[in-house]
């Protein structure tokens, strides 16, 4: 376990044939990659269990200390069937692990029921006294979790696909997400919309237009939204940021390389 360890911090990579390289020893490559795979298959390794003690530590040493527990949640396409999905705490820009499940197939997003799953294992790690908000991509979208995250009084800052369809009142027009701002720069708060014809979910929402980055297109813009249970302004927040592309999709982001501004949670 211990070289393991070692060969994935200095590797950098998850393939066991670049942790064997970082291996010291006599043995052939080959053998170092079956010696790390029996380990793997170990059925006796029980990692959320043993990993436990050190994510309820993370979260109780920020709760100690007077502040807010922010995650980050994501999901992250591993080889060619399987997604990961990560639940992390946010500290001076880095993302600590707190718990990560597989979801086998490699295209589109996990099931809110796997989701929710997650985060609720992550629910019972946190003290009942914590004031804590989330923030992510559209993976972790779905009305399914907002619901369960607004049950628990936790914040949520989450993004939304461009082709999602919302409403101001009860009167209006359904609009496409991405019909809320025409130009680079604009940006709007509404404070109470439905979202999603067939849930007409309440929430607020924040959409927001940015240039793209120039390696992966230009205009048009892309999309964000800003969900948040509780009264909150735009102006009374802590900045979330996360990468966008051209197509009206939020891309996998990583805490270490946000660039574009996404949205704000109070």
């Amino acid at each position: 376990m211990a070289w393991l360890l070692a060969g994935l911090f200095v590797g950098q990579c998850v393939h066991l044939s670049h942790i064997a390289r970082k291996l010291p020893g006599s043995s052939q490559k080959l053998s170092k990659v079956k010696m790390l795979s029996r380990l793997l298959d170990n059925r006796h390794i029980r990692v959320r269990s043993w990993y436990e003690p050190i994510a309820r530590d993370l979260l109780a040493t920020a709760v100690n200390h007077g502040q807010t527990v922010r995650l980050l949640v994501d999901g992250t396409k591993v080889d060619n069937g399987h997604q990961l999905l990560m639940v992390a705490l946010a500290y001076r820009r880095r993302a600590l692990p707190i718990a990560w499940t597989w979801v086998k197939g490699s295209r589109g997003h996990s099931s809110a029921q796997k989701q929710c799953a997650l985060l609720a294992y992550v629910h019972s790690l946190i003290p009942a006294s914590a004031t804590v908000e989330i923030a992510g991509d559209s993976e972790f979208g779905a009305i399914d979790v907002l619901r369960l995250l607004e049950e628990w009084g936790w914040g949520y800052a989450l993004c939304q696909k461009g082709s999602h369809l919302i409403c101001a009142t009860d009167q209006s027009p359904w609009m496409r997400c991405d019909s809320l701002v025409t130009r680079p720069g604009d940006t709007c708060w509404l404070d109470s919309v439905r979202l999603t014809q067939k849930h007409a979910y309440p929430t607020r929402f924040l959409p927001s237009g940015r240039r793209a980055n120039p390696n992966r297109g230009s205009w048009p813009p892309t999309w964000s939204r800003l969900v948040r249970p509780k009264n909150s302004t735009p102006s009374a927040c802590g900045l979330k940021r996360c990468s966008l592309t051209s197509n009206g999709m939020v891309s996998t982001w990583n805490p270490l390389t946000w660039t574009i501004s996404c949205a704000c949670l109070a």
